[in-house]
């Protein structure tokens, strides 16, 4: 199943994205970060600045607050 988060920014693996998707299949347990160029279909917006890692087989995505 895939999981697509979309934010004005995503930090990942010490790495920042602006307006960009992370997609992560759990059937392959691959991330991907794709810059945004159209809406996709079940995507969840995140408004501002979050991080995003993998556990267990798992996106998990958590806001930054504070200075970036």
């Amino acid at each position: 199943m895939k999981h697509r988060i979309l934010a004005h920014e995503i930090v990942y693996g010490g790495s920042r994205y602006r307006l960009h998707i992370a997609e992560y299949d759990s059937d392959t347990g691959r991330l991907t970060i794709t810059p945004f160029v159209e809406e996709t279909a079940d995507t969840r917006f995140y408004p501002g600045t979050v991080e995003v890692t993998v556990t267990d087989r798992k996106m998990n995505v958590k806001p930054v607050t504070g200075p970036t």
